[in-house]
């Protein structure tokens, strides 16, 4: 039997499922009975797909002459510089962001599952495996023709021009983008995630005589489209009072991190992120109830929140070059000895509206929702300690702390009934 032919129960395919007719007699009547088999499977379906990365990342007016901590860039006696700067951490961040947007099928990831239960739920069958193999071959398909769109409609170069359009519209506010009053922004676009789930199974329905689907089913865009912009303050200091501070106090772990790599061995590479950002999401979601249809309905949530983030990376390693005849290892290997780590916090804030459109006992409606978010403080970080003759050893931590409340319904309309 192939259960897929129950997948869905149509009334085309309920007509044709196997009717046993039996005979019932008294001792006044004979009654023949018709008796349809109606299929005992139940099925579950949960598909998620979503990007490890971001669709593109475009900066714009970053400067090349300071380090991640706003400092001159210092070069070598070779005239090499130190350090990297602004401008070229912001474009690695956009080539990497730009070549891994292109591996759609490698950089996707998700979960899949897909089974039924039938025979009063004492059999189960899991078709994941299958689906997540065909799912693959999907992506790799998306991934070749992705990458020929890009080419043809230059994505690069317009993924480019959003920050330069966000200029644009401040010009009135940070000057002219030729000048050096031009504030230093960047533009992050995410790709979709893809939703979908539920359950549902067959019964007989005795009030309308007849075989109905009980469950539903959801599915939807989470997000459809996320954006984020926002200011270097590291690279916009100059202009915004404010951060000034906050650079001279980090600045002495700077130079604490200097001198301990000029008096010893250790070699030390610290950077420093200090980002104002707005971030907007619009989400869409779609219920079906397949028993009662007057609770199917469609969901769109759209956000805004606003933001301050400061991060903070540093590595510390011994490395030691041990020459080898190991074919193996290439005829070298390099021990590593000391620590890589970085720690983030971010605090954030904004508001989140929703628009339902549904049905129920008086036809079909529309309603408005706006949700305060509260303010929540975000703190990240990773440690990564490399001891001689041993695997490294990694520690974490990531806690979420909400300053003020999640407000739900700080203003909530009434239901607008469509005439």
């Amino acid at each position: 039997i192939n259960l897929f032919d129950y997948f869905f129960l149509t009334e085309e395919k309920v007509s044709k499922l196997p009717t046993a007719i039996i005979k019932v007699e008294t001792c006044r009547y004979q009654k023949s009975i018709s008796a349809v088999a109606i299929p005992d499977i139940k099925w579950e379906a949960y598909i998620l797909i979503t990007s490890k990365n971001s669709e593109s990342y475009a900066p714009t007016n970053m400067p090349s002459d300071k380090d991640s901590f706003g400092d001159p860039i210092v070069s070598d006696e070779n005239g090499k510089p130190t350090r990297k700067n602004i401008f070229e951490l912001h474009q690695n961040k956009a080539r990497s962001t730009g070549v891994k947007a292109k591996r759609i099928n490698q950089e996707f990831t998700g979960e899949i599952h897909l089974k039924c239960t039938y025979d009063e739920s004492k059999h189960v069958k899991d078709y994941g495996a299958y689906v997540e193999d065909k799912i693959k071959v999907v992506l790799d398909k998306i991934s070749l023709v992705k990458g020929v769109l890009d080419e043809i409609s230059h994505r690069d170069r317009a993924s480019e021009g959003r920050a330069q359009g966000v200029m644009s519209v401040l010009k009135p506010v940070v000057g002219d983008a030729k000048s050096n009053t031009a504030l230093p922004v960047f533009i992050e676009f995410s790709f979709p995630t893809i939703r979908m789930g539920g359950g549902w199974y067959w019964q007989y329905d005795n009030t309308e005589k007849k075989v109905k689907c009980i469950g539903s089913l959801q599915f939807g865009f989470e997000p459809l489209i996320q954006g984020k912009g926002g200011i270097d303050l590291v690279a916009a200091a100059e202009f915004i009072p404010p951060v000034k501070p906050v650079l001279k106090a980090l600045n002495y772990v700077k130079k604490g991190a200097q001198w301990l790599s000029e008096n010893t061995p250790v070699n030390i590479d610290a950077e420093l992120y200090f980002n104002l950002y707005t971030k907007g999401r619009v989400d869409l979601r779609r219920t079906i109830d397949f028993y009662q249809s007057r609770n199917t309905k469609t969901d769109v949530k759209i956000s805004l929140l606003f933001g301050i983030e400061l991060g903070f990376k540093i590595k510390a390693t011994i490395e030691q070059v041990i020459y080898t005849k190991n074919e193996k290892a290439g005829g070298d290997e390099i021990k590593k000895i000391g620590l890589e780590g970085q720690l983030s916090a971010e605090v954030e804030s904004g508001f989140l509206g929703t628009g339902t459109a549904g049905r129920d006992s008086q036809g079909e409606y529309l309603q408005l929702s706006l949700d305060f978010t509260g303010i929540t403080l975000k703190v990240v970080g990773k440690l990564t300690i490399y001891r001689n003759g041993k695997k490294p050893s990694n520690y974490g931590l990531n806690n979420r702390f909400d300053l003020i409340d999640y407000k739900k319904d700080i203003c909530k309309t009434e239901k607008h009934y469509v005439l």
